[in-house]
């Protein structure tokens, strides 16, 4: 037998549901409840909206999906896009298979195609670039046209305009590069000044880091750091070629970081003795080596 107790509990209970029902239905009503979902247009379309403002003009696009704040709010004819975040594609009208995931990613993207950022404001300027790759918080930031990049990283390529087929991989990495184009960067700042150099090729931590010069390769901590507009050169190991400001043609390999404090039971081998012995001898037509350090080393 149910006590009076037990019956003023149950009936408090269903008016709390009652009110709690009616509550949550305002808010749906007047948008509150950013998480109502629905589908977007004539069931042939396959759109899906979920919360305010989403595909908000969308007319004949087919296959959009928006979540958050005016995730594609501005999206007209585009089809095959995901927006996930607020503002996410917000400009987009008729740019396809575009995939922006982040608030504010893809932001200003009108007609590119084919794009995919991923962290809050990642390519978050592009307006026509087409294929490309941002992964990191402001990744291609700046990018407007320059298209086929690629960039990971905190603000990897953060100052490329139209700069095409570069792809940087790591924090700040081709920072600075704005219309440069065909340049890889891997590791913190490498080729983090390059603007309009082309062609570079830079791996480890700052290689490069000065650069704005053309079609040289850096691979080592800080490799050709202080290379500035010198071209064709190449650095290979820790700190080769830090002398080299402006000049070109020049190739510097270090086998150890830092061979003038090599311990005094070290002693080259003889292949080593007679490398360095004829190291002013052009390896290559046209490329002068200025320093070669053998690999190997023997105790004496």
């Amino acid at each position: 037998m149910v006590s009076s107790q037990q019956g003023l509990k149950g009936f408090a209970g269903a008016i709390g549901f009652f009110f709690g029902a009616v509550f949550l239905g305002m808010l749906v009503r007047t948008g509150i409840a950013s998480a109502q979902c629905s589908p977007l247009g004539p069931e042939t379309a396959n759109n899906t909206a979920c919360g305010r403002g989403t595909l908000e003009h969308n007319t004949t696009g087919t296959y959009d999906s928006a979540f958050g704040a005016n995730a594609l709010f501005s999206n007209t004819t585009g089809f095959g896009n995901t927006a996930s975040g607020a503002f996410a594609l917000e400009a987009n009208t008729t740019g396809t298979h575009d995939t922006a995931d982040g608030a504010f990613a893809l932001f200003k993207n009108t007609t590119g195609t084919e794009n995919s950022a991923f962290g809050k404001a990642a390519l978050y300027s592009n307006t026509t670039g087409n294929d490309n790759t941002a992964n990191g918080f402001q990744a291609l930031f700046s990018n407007t046209g320059g298209g086929d990049n690629t960039a990971n990283g905190l603000q990897a390529l953060y100052s490329n305009t139209t700069g095409n087929s570069n792809t940087a991989n790591g924090f700040q990495a081709l920072f600075n590069n704005t219309t440069g184009d065909t340049n890889t960067a891997s590791g913190f700042a490498a080729l983090l000044s390059n603007t309009t150099g082309s062609s570079n090729t830079a791996s480890g931590f700052e290689a490069l880091f000065r650069n704005t010069g053309s079609s040289n390769t850096a691979s080592g901590l800080q490799a050709l750091i202080s290379n500035t507009t010198g071209s064709s050169n190449i650095g290979l190991g820790v700190n080769a070629g830090n002398n080299i400001i402006a000049g070109s043609n020049n190739i510097e390999i270090w086998a150890t970081p830092f061979p003038e404090f090599l311990p005094s039971a070290m002693n080259p081998t003889p292949f080593a003795s007679a490398l360095m012995a004829r190291r002013k001898r052009p390896l290559l037509p046209g490329l002068a080596v200025r320093r070669l350090w053998a690999p190997t080393y023997r105790r004496r």
